[in-house]
C-alpha cells in the first residue's frame, strides 16, 4: 500500500486557524495613534535637537585663498519683522468710471525701494564687486511676479507723448506703484519670495577674482547714497 499524500490533520495544514479581523472602532484609532505620537514624537524631537547642535569647523590647511567665482548668502534672522507691517506684492486694480481706463499696478513702496538700495561692502574697506542679477527664481521673473495679462506698458506713458514713460514709483490713492512691476528687479524679486523660516538666505554671486582668505569677512549693509 502506498503512503497517503493527505496533509496531517491539524489545524495549519487544513487550514483552520481562526482568522484575526480586527475592527477599526474610534476607540482603537485613537489609542494606535496616541501610542505612536507617545513613541515618536520624542524621537523627532531629540533628532531635530541634536542636528541643530551640529558643530562645523572648517579649516584651510593649505594657507591660500580661493580665487574664483563664489556666491555670497546674506542671511536675515528678521525676515519675518521685514514683512510685519506690508506685504512684498499685492496686486491691485485701480477702476475708472471708463472701463477701458482701468489699469493694472504691482507695488512699489518705501521699504521695498530701500531694500533694492542698499549697498553691502566689506568692513575691513577692502574693494569688491557683487553681481546682483539673475539671483531670483526662474519661476518667479516668469509667473510669480510677472506682469498680469491685461497689463499695458502704454498706459505708464507720459502725456507728452515723447515716448518717455512715469517714474519708478508714482504716488496714487496714498501708496506707491510702479507701471512697469517688479519684473527685472531680481533683488527685489528676492526680497518678495518670503520664506517660511525665521532665516532666510539671499544668495548675490560675486564675479570679484581676487584672492580672498578663507575665514569670516563681516558686511556693513548701509542705503546706496
Amino acid at each position: 500500500m502506498q503512503p497517503s499524500r493527505r496533509p496531517a490533520d491539524t489545524p495549519f495544514k487544513q487550514q483552520r486557524l481562526n482568522a484575526w479581523q480586527p475592527i477599526l472602532t474610534p476607540t482603537w484609532v485613537i489609542s494606535t495613534f496616541l501610542l505612536i505620537g507617545i513613541i515618536f514624537i520624542p524621537v523627532g524631537i531629540t533628532l531635530l535637537s541634536q542636528s541643530n547642535n551640529v558643530a562645523e569647523f572648517i579649516y584651510q590647511y593649505d594657507g591660500k585663498g580661493a580665487k574664483t567665482e563664489v556666491d555670497c548668502a546674506i542671511t536675515a534672522n528678521n525676515e519675518g519683522k521685514l514683512h510685519e507691517d506690508c506685504k512684498p506684492l499685492d496686486k491691485v486694480t485701480v477702476a475708472g468710471t471708463d472701463p477701458a481706463v482701468e489699469l493694472l499696478l504691482n507695488p512699489c513702496g518705501l521699504i521695498a525701494n530701500s531694500m533694492f538700495n542698499d549697498k553691502i561692502s566689506l568692513s575691513t574697506g577692502q574693494a569688491w564687486t557683487m553681481d546682483e542679477t539673475n539671483i531670483a527664481w526662474e519661476s518667479d521673473v516668469n509667473d510669480k511676479f510677472d506682469n498680469p495679462e491685461a497689463f499695458k506698458q502704454e498706459a505708464c506713458e507720459c502725456p507728452t507723448g515723447t515716448g518717455s514713460t512715469l517714474p519708478d514709483c508714482t504716488t496714487l490713492c496714498g501708496g506707491a506703484y510702479t507701471c512697469g512691476g517688479p519684473t527685472g528687479v531680481t533683488s527685489g524679486l528676492a526680497w518678495e519670495d518670503t520664506s517660511t523660516s525665521t532665516c532666510y538666505a539671499y544668495d548675490y554671486p560675486n564675479d570679484d577674482t581676487t584672492q580672498y582668505l578663507y575665514e569670516s569677512y563681516p558686511l556693513i549693509v548701509a542705503p546706496a547714497g
